[in-house]
């Protein structure tokens, strides 16, 4: 059994804003460094003998408040939300409302104009995923990434697809523990 720990970033300016923020490296809120050292603090309670981490900014710095050497993963950074990147959703429905119509269906094939596919998100991030479980040994581990990011492997690793994704709320600086059994997954807790 391996022990994962998938951690979101702390809030940065951008989600205090509610913008999109995929693959724009922001910075951290005020908030967000405060919620660092809390998380400092809860993973004290665990033993990560591993942690890698999106190679942006801000989950980089969330990896590093607890862990020395975080292992950077390119394919654990956030969805590429394309021409939007940066624009506040209500933004999206003013001014492309068809674009903002579709973004809530649930469809598989939905693909952010200039960005990313759902289903190109859920390939990417289940692969990383799976890549690091295949090489490293430590029963141990932490990812930290993005909403979307952990969202996709959770509903992976819970219902095979990505389904569930959508479903799910993934809170800034929230640990998610999954517990990786070779023929079962178990979600031990979500968002603490």
């Amino acid at each position: 059994m391996k022990e994962i720990y998938l951690i979101r970033h702390a809030e940065t300016v951008m989600n205090k804003e509610m913008r999109f923020s995929g693959i724009l490296d922001c910075e951290l809120s005020e908030q967000g460094y405060e919620q660092l050292k809390h998380l400092k603090q809860k993973m004290q309670e665990y033993d990560i003998q591993q942690c890698y981490c999106s190679p942006l900014k801000r989950a980089y710095l969330t990896a590093k408040s607890f862990f020395d050497n975080p292992v950077k993963v390119e394919n654990l950074h956030e969805m590429n939300f394309g021409d939007i990147d940066g624009m506040k959703f209500t933004d999206v429905e003013k001014n492309f409302p068809s674009l903002a119509r579709d973004m809530l269906s649930e469809k598989r094939e939905f693909e952010f104009p200039n960005g990313e596919s759902r289903e190109q998100l859920r390939k990417r991030a289940t692969q990383a995923f799976n890549d690091i479980l295949a090489k490293d040994t430590n029963d141990s581990i932490a990812i930290v990434s993005h909403s979307c990011v952990i969202r996709a492997i959770i509903s992976q690793e819970m219902v095979g697809d990505y389904s569930f994704s959508w479903k799910i709320q993934i809170g800034n600086c929230s640990i998610t523990k999954l517990q990786k059994y070779s023929n079962n997954t178990i979600l031990n807790f979500l968002n603490r």
